[in-house]
């Protein structure tokens, strides 16, 4: 979609803000190889660290060395994945350390830390720092977008559609979207001025 919008505006460069579900590293891959600038939020969903301040967005990436420093200053070394291995990616571990580790009950539950990296795993990186960096934008792109959707979903009570098939379920929407725009009118402009 970012590519098509680019497109269609005619432009070298693009930011993109998204919502977090559509937080995907190989799509980060692709934007990024094009030229978009990509904004959104990290999905967090790390259970491994006991203690927040010892999750993985703590653990810093070394390009040079292709390992993690962890926040008490040890290399988590690369380490060949096993062949046949269902999930692709990139392991970093170091069990001896971690063995003799003093915060070793922060940092995890199992014998030793292990960081794994997804494919695209330094395009996601540099789409978290750019996130961080513009949080004001980011911001802003929640107040506009987020307010319709949530009162849609909870003020107007339309949580899921009644129809199927996608021109049914797409007029639906379209007459959720009437009636929040009536109200809005409504309550912005005022009934008297509206039918005026």
């Amino acid at each position: 979609m970012s590519k098509l919008a680019k497109n269609t505006l005619n432009t070298d460069k693009l930011t993109v803000l998204a919502d977090k579900g559509y937080y995907a590293a190989n799509e980060f891959a692709e934007c990024l190889k094009n030229n978009i600038n990509v904004l959104v939020s990290k999905i967090t969903n790390e259970k491994s660290a006991p203690d927040k301040n010892y999750s993985k967005t703590n653990f810093v990436y070394d390009k040079e060395k292709n390992c993690y420093m962890c926040p008490q200053g040890k290399a988590l070394l690369y380490k060949e994945r096993k062949a046949g291995s269902k999930t692709p990616g990139t392991r970093y571990s170091n069990p001896k350390e971690c063995k003799i580790c003093p915060v070793k009950e922060k940092c995890t539950t199992n014998k030793y830390r292990c960081i794994f990296d997804r494919p695209f795993q330094r395009y996601a990186d540099e789409v978290d720092k750019n996130t961080k960096a513009n949080m004001e934008l980011y911001k802003k792109r929640q107040q506009i977008v987020e307010h319709t959707f949530g009162s849609i979903k909870r003020n107007l009570g339309y949580t899921h559609f009644i129809t199927v098939g996608k021109e049914k379920v797409l007029t639906e929407s379209y007459l959720h979207f009437l009636a929040y725009n009536m109200k809005r009118a409504i309550k912005v402009i005022g009934v008297r001025d509206l039918l005026a």
